[in-house]
């Protein structure tokens, strides 16, 4: 599953079964960007703002996160500093 909304400030997640379900909290940035659960289960936004924690964190690659394991439900869990 790609989910390059995780780093993002407005970032909101449920997970039903094995499904995880990605939302965005902003409705305004919802309607320019946010692009939701197609066939493959990706998530994209071309309207994120970047968590202010993610930007001196190691995993930091753009709009992305690299660690497997840094966010649940939103909150990182794997942060690593630079």
């Amino acid at each position: 599953m790609k989910l390059p909304c995780r780093k993002c400030y407005y970032y909101e997640s449920e997970t039903v079964g094995h499904r995880t379900f990605v939302r965005c909290q902003d409705e305004e940035k919802k309607k320019t960007g946010f692009t939701s659960d197609n066939y493959f289960y990706n998530h994209t936004c071309d309207n994120q703002k970047v968590r202010a924690e993610c930007f001196d964190c190691v995993y930091n690659i753009g709009h992305y996160c690299k660690s497997v394991m840094a966010f649940e439900n939103g909150k990182c869990i794997d942060r690593k500093m630079k």
